[in-house]
């Protein structure tokens, strides 16, 4: 098993140098008052690590909440 996870993490890690390589052009981006010009991959890859953080986020909120109403018994189970 850990000879197939070394070889998936090894495939993916290559596919990600190869995008880079191949998507190294600038490009502008704009956003209300601000603006970046930045190698395509470099902003791939930090559009993926917000859209982490924020789905991270997002499941850390509903397993909270999850978690909140399963603890609280309610009025009429009293």
């Amino acid at each position: 098993m850990r000879f197939l996870q070394a070889t998936l993490l090894i495939v993916f890690l290559a596919s990600v140098a190869a995008f880079a390589l191949q998507n190294n052009g600038l490009v502008p981006v704009k956003f209300l008052v601000w603006g970046i010009t930045a190698p395509m991959s470099v902003l791939v890859v930090g559009v993926y690590v917000l859209g982490m953080v924020s789905g991270g986020a997002v499941f850390g909120f509903i397993r909270r909440s999850i978690r909140k109403v399963s603890e609280h018994p309610r009025a009429s189970d009293r």
